[in-house]
This record gives C-alpha cells, structure tokens and sequence, in this order.
C-alpha cells in the first residue's frame, strides 16, 4: 500500500478542520463563562468608554463621591460611555492617564456598541481577531512553501496553544496587534520575493499597517526593526531602490504614527516608572522567568522547560543553517530544498531575542515577561513546530498522526488552562449583590471598577485609601446598613495594621466572615448586624 502524500490526507484535512471548530468552540465557551471583570478588563472598558479623564477627577480628593458613600451607579457609569464615537475623549483619556496608544480602544469602543459592555465583550472581539490572524498565518507558512495541511496545521498549533488562547480572555489589545504584525511580515515577504520592481501598494500597505502597529502598541516597534533586518538579507537580490523604498515606507509608518498621535515622551516618561534600575541579583530571576513564559506555549507540565530549550536549541540550529545558506556560506541540499521557510526561524529568532532582552536588560519592568508581551512569538513558535515534524514534503502517516496527536494535546491542554482561568475562585459575585453596602479600600481603576461592575445600581459603597477612610470616620459611620461587605487590599500605600484598624471599627457594628478574594485583588469580607454570616 502506497502512503499518501500528507498534502493529499483527506481524513488529515477533516480532522484539522474539526479540531479548529473545536479550539474555536473552547474559546467561545470560556469567553462567555468568564465569571467577573478582571483588572486589565474594567481598564479596557473605562478607556474604551472614553472615561479615563472624568474617573481620575472622581477618585481624587474634593470630588462629589469620593470618601463618601453614594450609590454604586455614580462609579459603575465610568464603564459605560454617554455618547457613541467619542474617539477624541478615548485618546485623551489614554494621553494623559495610561500607557497605551488608542486603536485597539477605539475598536473596543464599536464593538461595545454592538454588544453592549459586558465581562465577556472585550474576549469575543478578540476570538474574532484571534480567527483572523490563524487565517493569515496559513497563508504565510503557505508562502513559504509548506503545503495546505501543514500551514493549517500550523495555524490550529497556535490557535489551540494555551498562551496564545488565554491572551484572548483579556480585553487587551495583544490579538489586533498579532493580526498586524502578521500582516506587517506577510507584506514584507512579498517585497522580498518581488524582485527588483517597486511596487507602490505594497509600500503603502507597509506604511499603513506600521502606522497600525504602533497605535496599538509602541513594541510594534521591535516588529518593524526585524523587518528592516529581514529585507538587508535579500538587499542583492530586491535591490536598493526597492529595498529604500520598503525601508521608507517602514519610516513614513512612524511619521503617520507621531501625526496621528502626537509626541509619546509623555506616555514613554510615565511607563519608564514602572521599570527598575539593573540589579544583578534579580537577573537569574528575570532569566528564569524567560524560560518559563516560554514554557507556557506547551502547556502545564513539569517537562515544559525541557522541552522549551530542546525545541529553541533545534530551530537556532536550523535558523544558523537557514542564514548560512542564505549568504552562501555553506549550502546542504536538504537545507537548500526548503530555503522559503527561512522567514518562519528568522522571526521566531527575532521576536523572542528582541522581548528577551528588553526584560534581562531591565528596559521592561519585572512583569513584561509573561504570555501578553511574547505575543508576537507564539504564531512563530507553531510555525518551528510544524516545520520540524514535516521532516520532508513526502511526509509519511507518521508525521500525521504526530501532527494530530499534538493538536489534540494542545486543545485538551488549553481547555483545562482555560478552566483555571475562568473558574470562579470564591467568585465574589453573590457576595457583593446580597450586601446592602459595600466598602472598598483600594481606589485605584483596576481595583474599584472590577469590584463596582457587578454591584446593583441602588447600592451604597464607599471608596477610599485605608488613612483616607480612617480620617473620615464620620462619613463612614453616618449610615447604618444591615449587611456590608468589606473589599480589603493591604497594599500600593495600604497596610495590614491600617486594616486591622479599619476592620476593628467595623466590627462594632457588623460580625464578619472572609468569603474569599476579589479576583486576586485583595480579601473580601460579608458583614451583617444580626447573626454571623454562614456559608450556604
């Protein structure tokens, strides 16, 4: 019996297909059973609401309902914007109180007039930018000459992988700026196979989806270096008139860029305080934190760093042989039959390197190494992976059963890492509508907002630092409630012993129970005046 050409595999085809409805089908099911907004997500909304500007004057001193109590919708309306289209209020907004640039935002901002601000309405707009990208990154390993099953196949690995699919649950911006980044490489692949003819669209495609890049995040940057890099390879065969022009239209993207948006130093001054000063004693930390913000891409296991160095050690091995033969230095048969797939091993080598040595160089602060900022290497890392399984083009059943076999792996994988992510951990939920007031210590944006969105409207809550509440006692005791519940943070200027001290004047009204956490932010306490709250 002859074996079929793995191009050829019906059945290969068919399951691939299944498998993607099903990875598609998971992220669907955890977007839409995610429990509570997290800390990320109420920033998303705040700014995509185009409320950032009006939620600072709120939350500071002499404000109408600031340290005070009032009703939960005087907060929760931060979250909803009061006009459709207030693209200049969500760019202000940003300026001057985040360190993002707006157009993952403004994108935000229309999909919630379709669909209204929910927990679940930044995830299903990036379940759709996440279908998008897999779309493009088949026709990218397609064009480097892999076949149909296996550019497919690649484009599940990376849709079903657990740090690519967690990234979409979070109402960020990572998703649109993979989708860019792939169209960014895809276009620069084209300029590096034309030739030596200009061709305008293609430079006006670079330009504008440059321009995109960086209004959705400022590392786009390091996307554009490495394909300025990419193209010097290909300098002799595209010549310099189209290499210029590819190289100009990568400049004029960043002119676009500062037009649109204006001088970033601003925003760059406020993220500069996130970072910290080079220690060496915290580098083989930030070094291990490498190894495992890689390892996420396998899954939870205890053999994922192995696998993670095995894996890089094999494809630098194979981008050394890639670029070797690239510059005619050294030219085996079997590394000259599958020149195309140089591109797949130069941006995996790139974009992990270029994160990498932001974060060892202590440029990026000590949380910007983890599956969101390495965004732009997971399509690469499930390119490597099915190029090293397609040992040649006459692939055997055996590649394809390894090909299914991770698919199913990864799928399973994600689901249960999913689950993690979106189970209810002492889901606060109940807890916060059964009490008649709620208290929160912790003013800040993506400390109150994600506490407030699930309150009813009529509730009272105050909110204010733990000194700020002590020093205004009275305003807190000039209401009685029959239950309250008490969201307590000991940190960013709170203490426990300020805790303590405002739980010691609470608790000569009330008898408190911890019910559990508030989304990881802090405990979360139900009081009541009557009886001791007991657990249902």
């Amino acid at each position: 019996m002859k074996y079929l050409r793995i191009d050829e595999s019906i059945w290969i085809k068919a399951a691939i297909a299944g498998l993607f409805a099903l990875a598609f089908g998971i992220r669907l099911y955890h977007t839409f059973a995610i429990a509570s907004m997290t800390h990320d997500g109420s920033i998303a909304y705040l700014a995509a609401a185009g409320k950032h500007n009006d939620f600072a004057q709120a939350s500071t001193p002499g404000s109408q309902i600031y340290k005070q109590w009032t009703p939960a919708k005087n907060w929760r309306q931060f979250l909803f914007y009061d006009h459709p289209f207030c693209f200049a209020e969500i760019y202000s907004g940003l300026k001057r109180q985040d360190i993002h640039p707006p157009l993952y935002f403004w994108l935000l901002h229309l999909w919630m007039l379709i669909f209204g601000t929910h927990v679940w309405t930044g995830p299903l707009l990036n379940a759709f930018l996440a279908a998008a990208a897999s779309i493009l990154l088949f026709r990218i390993v397609k064009d480097c000459g892999c076949d149909a099953v296996t550019a497919w196949a690649t484009s599940l690995i990376w849709f079903a992988a657990p740090a690519a699919a967690g990234l979409s649950l979070m109402a960020r911006q990572y998703d649109l700026m993979t989708l860019l980044g792939l169209l960014l490489i895809w276009r620069t692949l084209a300029v590096s196979r034309r030739g030596k003819s200009v061709n305008i669209a293609d430079c006006a495609s670079l330009a504008a989806i440059s321009a995109l890049g960086l209004l959705t995040h400022f590392h786009f940057a390091l996307l554009m270096a490495g394909c300025g890099t990419y193209l010097l390879f290909f300098f002799r065969s595209i010549g310099w008139k189209s290499w210029c022009a590819a190289i100009g239209s990568l400049a004029l993207g960043l002119a676009l860029f500062y037009l649109i948006f204006g001088n970033p130093q601003p925003v760059f001054a406020r993220a500069k305080l996130q970072a910290q000063p080079f220690d060496w004693e915290k580098f083989p930390v930030r070094r291990q934190q490498v190894w495992t913000a890689l390892s996420f891409f396998w899954g939870a296991s205890f053999l994922t760093g192995i696998v993670t160095r095995l894996f890089f050690g094999a494809a630098a091995v194979i981008f050394l042989l890639h670029l070797a033969n690239r510059l005619r230095l050294w030219q085996p048969k079997w590394i000259a039959e599958r020149a195309r797939e140089f591109p797949l091993y130069f941006f995996l080598i790139w974009t992990t390197s270029a994160t990498a040595a932001l974060y060892l160089s202590f440029l990026s602060p000590a949380h910007a190494m983890t599956s969101r900022y390495l965004c732009m290497t997971w399509p690469f890392m499930a390119c490597a992976a099915a190029s090293l399984l397609r040992a040649s083009p006459r692939s055997t059943p055996l590649v394809s059963w390894a090909l299914a076999f991770f698919l199913i792996y990864a799928s399973a994988t994600t689901n249960v890492d999913l689950e993690r992510v979106t189970a209810p951990n002492a889901n606060p939920v109940k807890t916060l509508r059964q009490a008649e007031a709620v208290l929160i210590d912790m003013p800040l944006r993506g400390f109150l907002l994600p506490t407030v969105f699930p309150m009813k409207d009529e509730q009272w809550l105050f909110a204010g630092r733990q000194n700020e509440i002590l020093e205004n006692r009275d305003k807190l005791e000039s209401k009685s409630f029959r239950t309250i519940a008490y969201s307590n943070l000991n940190a960013y200027g709170n203490t426990v012993a300020l805790g303590d001290e405002l739980l010691e004047i609470l608790q000569q009204k009330y008898f408190f129970l911890v019910k559990g956490t508030v989304w990881g932010n802090g405990n979360l306490l139900f009081g009541t005046r009557s009886q001791r709250w007991e657990d249902e």
